[in-house]
């Protein structure tokens, strides 16, 4: 995911794991950051190998970047 989005589309939100939202590797392939996105009912949180919260992504903001590459 590092080399698709800039760090700017990865806000810090008050976003949690758990209660069943899915989080997504910062690691995560394009195809599993879309998969997760398009199903959350809001931001999804981004966590390091560690699990270290670092953010997370929005519907907006996969939108918006996918804007800017075509």
């Amino acid at each position: 995911m590092t080399q698709v989005f800039k760090a700017g589309d990865i806000a810090r939100q008050d976003v949690e794991p758990g209660d069943g939202v899915r989080e997504v590797s910062a690691e995560a392939s394009l195809d599993e950051v879309l998969s997760v996105v398009a199903d959350a009912d809001g931001p999804a949180p981004v966590v390091d190998a560690d699990g270290k919260r670092l953010g997370a992504i929005s519907k907006t903001a996969l939108l918006k970047t996918f804007d800017r590459a075509g």
